[in-house]
């Protein structure tokens, strides 16, 4: 928050002594969320003895929450803008908690599915209203150090999920739910006391039909590939989903081009470098999602792991992505966020490459298994910081739009491959080494296409100005943002970055420096927004600073952005910018 002092200098008020408290009660709502995402995929062995159900139809209790989360994040998130974060927050953790009790009691498959979907409606609440009252109660100039905790409980949430679901499986599958109740009852009891009420926003329509129409569309098109080895992959039942499916894909695509706020905005998918990031998280996340499933499968039913093995085999997944973060950040400034997002696509294909060619020679987990793991995990630390950052390259006004849509895009290409591989393995409790192999060849060609995604990434010199008027313009280039981040921030296997009503921007993999915009902007990558006056210029400089000071770019001072802001940066050339670690390119 801030205030002007009598000379019209704008003033950061003094932090709230809350705020500590607010980021660790929705830091355990985060950990939750992602925490029974990672423990619920390494219990699908135990899961399928315990109902005596087939693959296929274990796999609800992953697909039906992430596809309920991906349709509802937006809509979720605004309704909470509309009547009160701190209301939509404990609403939500309140659900979550119930939701975990009838998790943990459910007496069959189906009853456990309707609970992981109440579920899934308490999470879409939790993020985004979660980060929108944390980062409120901190000045901006420590923005960066909230995201970089933020991120770092998600890594912590990604990498335990694995291990802690197998510890807990000793006990009973009915523990990983259970364990949320008590955390959920202290965070609701403390936020009642220590949430700030952050009054409502600018009111901005729901959209509950395009909400509908892609949760129709994406658990049609998971039903199918789930379903068609039981029912005939050219039955009736089989041909009328895929045809449901798409008519309503197609219903989406045609109302969200005439939506007037709809839950995907095509003005962001105009924009080409975000569009291309877009297709690249969802193509990562096709494999990535599955791959988690089918290592886990392979371990217990191939090589014979117990439970608590095989939870424990999966580790180096998240460890060797935790050990290439601090790199990750040189590696992007070093060689830029192309060549950062193509290998990651690269590594993540020759990894499940590996295990296709090495797995039947040997029961070796560390000729087997070990060496595409390590792969997999460097994959994350290299692609998704350049592609998840491609939201702060839109206008500042369509942020949050942005980051709700790579979001929507991981979850709902995390339930397809999934379903993908549900229907490769097919519907038994046992598969062969040949299913496998075809599992992990569809990965290997996903990676390929998040690669080919990432070639086609160039965010050289993407300008993002906000006047009309006004020549000063911030230019977004590949370099060291994320290298001044928590270790962990770029380790986020799962990093649910929803800005919370665009409070701040988060930019991995680039750097903010200053330029004069062109005197005429391409329509979508260059759009021109009317803002009154030196409030949003305010705003816009504050945006920057939080990018710059996430990777300890050096940012002009006020003069200078005064200088620019009332057109009189002419004087300078254009051509110079100022260089990474504080120092200005002579």
């Amino acid at each position: 928050m801030t205030t002007e002092n009598e000379a019209g200098q704008r003033l950061e008020a003094a932090p709230d002594g809350r705020r500590w408290r607010v980021l660790a009660i929705a830091g355990v709502a985060q950990y939750l969320a992602i925490l029974d995402l990672f423990a619920v995929t390494v219990a699908f062995p135990t899961l399928r003895e315990s109902f005596d159900s087939s693959t296929s139809a274990v796999s609800w209790t992953l697909n039906a929450y992430t596809i309920v989360m991906a349709a509802l994040l937006v809509p979720a998130g605004r309704l909470a803008d509309d009547t009160g974060r701190k209301r939509g927050f404990l609403i939500g953790i309140a659900l979550f908690g119930l939701a975990s009790i009838a998790c943990g009691a459910a007496p069959n498959l189906t009853v456990l599915v309707i609970a992981r979907i109440a579920q899934a409606v308490a999470a879409a609440l939790l993020v985004p209203t979660g980060l929108g009252l944390v980062l409120p109660s901190f000045p901006r100039r420590e923005h960066a150090t909230v995201m970089g905790i933020w991120t770092a409980i998600a890594a912590a949430g990604a990498a335990s999920g694995p291990v802690l679901g197998g510890l807990l499986l000793q006990a009973g599958w009915r523990w990983i739910f259970f364990l949320n109740v008590p955390f959920t009852v202290a965070a609701f009891a403390l936020g009642l006391r220590v949430l700030p009420d952050i009054a409502p926003g600018v009111r901005r329509r729901l959209d509950p039909l395009g909400a509908l129409l892609i949760l129709g569309a994406t658990a049609g098109f998971t039903t199918v590939f789930v379903q068609a080895a039981e029912w005939g992959y050219t039955g009736p039942a089989t041909l009328g989903m895929l045809a449901v499916s798409l008519a309503l894909a197609v219903w989406f695509g045609w109302h969200i081009g005439h939506h007037p706020d709809p839950v995907v905005s095509p003005v962001v998918l105009r924009h080409k470098l975000f569009r291309t990031a877009t297709l690249g998280v969802f193509c990562y996340y096709l494999a990535f999602a599955a791959m988690i499933l089918e290592i886990t499968l392979f371990l217990t039913e191939r090589l014979h792991y117990s439970v608590l093995a095989a939870s424990l085999g999966v580790a180096p997944l998240p460890i060797s992505c935790l050990l290439m973060s601090p790199f990750s950040g040189r590696f992007v400034a070093r060689f830029g966020a192309r060549t950062s997002a193509a290998l990651g696509g690269a590594c993540l294909a020759v990894g499940c490459a590996w295990w296709m060619l090495a797995s039947g020679f040997t029961d070796s987990y560390v000729v087997i298994i070990l060496p595409g793991g390590i792969l997999a995990g460097a994959s994350t630390a290299l692609l998704q910081p350049p592609l998840f950052g491609s939201a702060a390259l839109l206008p500042a006004d369509q942020t949050s739009l942005g980051s709700g849509t790579l979001m929507m895009a991981r979850q709902t290409s995390s339930a397809l491959g999934v379903a993908v591989l549900t229907a490769i393995l097919g519907a038994g409790t046992h598969h062969t080494l040949g299913e496998y192999r075809a599992g992990w060849l569809f990965m290997t060609i996903a990676g390929i296409a998040a690669m080919f995604a990432g070639l086609a990434y160039r965010p050289d010199r993407v300008r993002v100005w906000t006047d009309e008027k006004s020549p000063a313009a911030m230019e977004l280039r590949p370099g060291s943002v994320g290298s001044g981040l928590l270790v962990a921030e770029q380790a986020a296997m799962v990093a649910f970055l929803g800005l919370g009503g665009g409070d701040a921007t988060l930019l991995l993999g680039g750097q903010v420096h200053r330029g004069a915009a062109p005197d005429h902007a391409d329509p979508v990558e260059g759009q021109h927004h009317d803002r009154d006056g030196g409030q949003d210029q305010a705003d816009t400089r504050a945006r920057a600073m939080v990018i710059a000071q996430a990777g300890g770019v050096a940012m002009p001072d006020r003069e200078d952005a005064e200088h620019a802001a009332d057109g009189r940066s002419g004087d300078r050339d254009p051509g110079q910018h100022p260089a990474p670690g504080g120092q200005r390119e002579q």
